[in-house]
């Protein structure tokens, strides 16, 4: 712990993770501050929480179930710490994963992807508002993974990893029923779009797919909302078995940083427009990376380890041929979220 505690500022974590092991909470307070890593507070959940978003004092959880697609508000309280539900809305689909939305946006957007359904949440309603339901025209079931806002806030972008599109919507247009898309753009065959990163001014599109362990990069027309051409493509891992997880950019656009679920690493990248040059690829000290995260001020990044049940820390340093420095590993069974909050 002594290495944790000579590089890192005082910060807050939620965790979340699967409810399949026994005996452990679902949703952790994790507290790091100049004596080192502090567990403060857990709730057992039982829903499986995989996938959170923090805007104070509300904690946005959101269930990867079977039978619905639920999303619960927690209200969160640092002094003395208390935390309870104060909503709780659902709506039909099948094994959400990811939502997106920020503190400025109105909505939530939640993929599912066991369904494929596209759900609009309204924060201001306390309600789901909107569904895209994809066509059922297509030999391949439609696994709706990812969302993100571009920049410019003017488009919704989502993935298909069952049918290796990119949709586009019009965010003017987000409350219209039906909801439909304003553009979409196939992949090669096989790809699997697990998730979309966007360059500084939405000229490029970085798509990370689970299935073909690559990243593909992608013209975008901000004006027409049109994807129009696929740049190029480079593999993820060097290893040929892998299923790329929840990637991160830097603010200043410059460093892209991949987990590998296969050879359990994380691949890091120097990003530029529409050039993408690998400079390392690393062990990320655990099983199974699904998702990483940054901390607020850049300094450290966090990865959840859900196989071994672990949140490994690294230091991000931006000299020296590595800029990713092992510090510790914190043991949370079956994590699958993180998320630095701000107090």
């Amino acid at each position: 712990m002594k290495r944790l505690k000579k590089l890192i500022d005082s910060k807050t974590l939620f965790t979340g993770s699967y409810s399949d092991a026994e005996q452990h909470h679902d949703i952790n307070i994790i507290r790091y501050d100049e004596d080192g890593l502090h567990y403060r507070y857990g709730i057992f959940d039982n829903e499986n929480p995989s996938y959170l978003a923090w805007e104070e004092p509300n904690l946005y959880v959101l269930h990867e179930l079977d039978e619905e697609v639920k999303l619960s508000t927690y209200s969160y309280f640092k002094g003395p710490i208390s935390i309870f539900k104060s909503n709780e809305a659902s709506i039909k689909g099948v094994g959400a994963c990811h939502m997106h939305t920020n503190p400025d946006m109105p909505y939530i957007f939640v993929s599912c992807y066991g369904s494929g359904h596209i759900h609009v949440y309204s924060k201001k309603d306390k309600a789901f508002i909107n569904t895209f339901t994809p066509a059922d025209e297509h030999k391949e079931v439609a696994r709706a993974h990812g969302s993100i806002i571009t920049n410019s806030g003017k488009w919704l972008l989502t993935v298909d990893l069952g049918r290796d599109y990119i949709r586009v919507f019009n965010m003017d247009k987000i409350t219209e029923v039906p909801f439909v898309e304003h553009s979409k753009f196939s992949l090669p065959q096989g790809s699997g779009p697990r998730q979309v990163i966007l360059s500084k001014e939405d000229r490029y599109i970085y798509c990370m797919n689970e299935l073909n362990n690559s990243i593909m990069i992608l013209s975008f027309d901000n004006a027409t909302g049109e994807i129009t051409e696929l740049v190029d493509t480079i593999q993820a891992s060097e290893q040929d078995v892998n299923a790329v997880g929840t990637s991160i950019l830097t603010k200043d656009h410059s460093i892209l940083i991949v987990p590998n679920r296969g050879p359990n690493t994380l691949s890091l990248f120097k990003v530029k427009d529409e050039k993408c040059t690998k400079i390392d690829e690393i062990d990320c000290m655990g099983d199974w990376p699904r998702l990483i995260a940054f901390s607020k001020n850049e300094k450290e990044v966090f990865v959840a380890n859900q196989k071994s049940g672990q949140l490994s820390v690294f230091n991000l340093q931006r000299t020296g041929k590595s800029i990713l420095k092992y510090i510790d590993s914190i043991p949370i069974p079956l994590i699958s979220y993180v998320e630095e909050i701000i107090e």
